[in-house]
């Protein structure tokens, strides 16, 4: 087990756009959503690196909303479902650091996307 914690993330993609009415051309489906440069498995490993577990945090799961924007860096990010301060900060700052290749709209050129990540944290027992 790597240091206090196991990071596990499951992408919920759908979540991020089908949050926004479909005549909102930002953030429209694309016809390439954006993507983890390394895929996801590299993503997750990136995150469980990456994260400093708070030394009183409990076991949990923080929702991060981002914005990916055409150039593949995130733009906006945002807690939008927290379980604990220290946890959500720290989920925060490191999907600040992600890098993706950005969604491509059915013309074939990079549009905003957003989408909702899950970050779960669990104690070392």
């Amino acid at each position: 087990m790597k240091k206090l914690l196991i990071v596990t993330m499951v992408l919920l993609a759908q979540l991020g756009f089908s949050q926004f009415p479909p005549d909102d051309k930002k953030f429209s489906m694309p016809e390439i959503p954006a993507e983890y440069i390394g895929g996801d498995e590299a993503m997750i490993k990136f995150m469980a690196e990456n994260i400093k577990m708070p030394m009183d945090a409990p076991t949990g799961t923080t929702y991060i909303s981002i914005t990916i924007d055409v150039g593949g860096n995130i733009s906006n990010a945002r807690v939008i479902r927290g379980f604990d301060p220290g946890a959500d900060a720290e989920a925060l700052r490191v999907s600040k650091l992600l890098k993706f290749r950005p969604a491509f709209g059915s013309d074939s050129k990079p549009i905003e996307y957003s989408m909702v990540l899950p970050v779960k944290f669990v104690a070392k027992q």
